[in-house]
């Protein structure tokens, strides 16, 4: 049983676990961003693409052409005169921003190819008269692959129909740790557009607040809007989700006879569309923390009231156990500090219990 388990977790984890044959770039300017991207779209290999701490302006495109993998990369530093020698930074020390002209970065996606984007900040990006300003991930028709985005601060950002992140299609879409604040859509079609056709999309521990839209109607929505295709499944936990204009959530054709759809520990006002489970779901206003961006204090309802991931996954693995919370919050510290994981982006430091035995000791 033991092996198989951790043949199940390595076969999870494995999609983004890229080969140590994949080509290397370490970038520090814009220049070096765009022939990194330029050069992985058709060198017949994977690529890891690394983006040294600092600012950068888009707009940014990678257009694959060939089935291997991408997986970009912020927050590096020198380190013994390798400039990224290692990733110590959080998301916020690595800009990506299209400067209010254009949308910062797309990615299309080939085959079977999976595509990862994490820590990092995409701000500023205007795609009008198109979508997602910040982040796109396109993909042909037949697009198989896995995509992840983690750690990704999406900040004022535009777009016609959703404002900041668009991804559509593959086999699994992975959307976790990401803060998506003071978006604006126009048609009131959400912050974050995910569709798909595959196993499913696993959207959890985000925290998207602020955003807004120009439209009024009564189906406005500036938060989440999946859409599913041929039985792939939904699972949407452990969100964060505050005044957002219109809607928090949209679920599009969710067929409630062949597939899977949770809710589950969101702090969510208000959804559109019919899902299967809904649990632990709550409406509270959020305690954050002055001194540190869109973090709750540990007064905040978010604190410990997420939905842990599972640690014993059977063969095969059902749809509701293959997600994971992560190894790391949007800050780089522990995803979970007090055995039970917080609702959002980022996990609350722990009080210090003053005294953890129930005695006082005089010294």
């Amino acid at each position: 049983m033991k092996l198989k388990t951790i043949a199940v977790i390595f076969a999870i984890s494995w999609p983004f676990c890229f080969s140590a044959q994949a080509a290397e770039f370490c970038v520090t300017n814009s220049i070096e961003l765009k022939n990194a991207l330029t050069s992985s779209q058709n060198n017949s290999q994977s690529d890891v693409i690394k983006i040294v701490t600092g600012s950068y302006t888009g707009g940014f495109s990678y257009l694959g052409s060939e089935d291997f993998h991408l997986t970009i990369s912020g927050g590096w530093s020198d380190f013994f005169g390798n400039p990224c020698g290692h990733q110590i930074h959080t998301p916020l020390d690595t800009i990506l921003d299209g400067n209010d002209t254009q949308r910062v970065m797309l990615i299309q996606a080939w085959a079977g190819s999976n595509i990862s984007i994490s820590n990092m900040a995409i701000i500023d990006g205007d795609a009008y008269p198109a979508s997602a300003g910040g982040l796109e991930i396109r993909s042909h028709e037949n697009y198989v692959g896995d995509v992840l985005v983690e750690k990704v601060a999406f900040v004022n950002n535009k777009g016609f129909f959703h404002s900041a992140l668009a991804t559509s299609r593959g086999r699994k879409i992975t959307v976790r740790n990401n803060i998506f604040a003071v978006n604006e859509n126009i048609t009131g079609n959400g912050t974050v557009e995910i569709n798909d056709a595959g196993l499913g999309i696993y959207f959890n521990n985000n925290t998207i607040v602020l955003n807004t839209s120009l439209a009024n109607d009564a189906g406005v929505n500036s938060g989440l809007r999946a859409t599913l295709y041929e039985g792939a499944g939904l699972f949407v936990a452990n969100n964060l989700f505050w005044d957002n204009d219109g809607h928090d959530v949209t679920f599009i054709d969710v067929d409630m006879i062949t597939t899977e759809s949770y809710l589950y520990n969101n702090n969510i006002d208000t959804y559109v569309g019919t899902i299967h489970n809904v649990e632990n779901n709550f409406t509270a206003q959020p305690i954050f923390d002055n001194d540190i961006f869109l973090a709750p204090t540990i007064a905040s309802q978010e604190v410990n009231n997420g939905r842990n991931s599972p640690l014993f996954v059977p063969v095969p693995p059902p749809f509701n156990m293959q997600w994971g919370v992560g190894i790391t919050d949007f800050n780089g510290n522990a995803r979970i500090q007090d055995d039970k994981v917080d609702v959002g982006a980022i996990e609350v430091e722990p009080e210090e219990p003053i005294f953890k035995n129930g005695f006082e000791i005089i010294l």
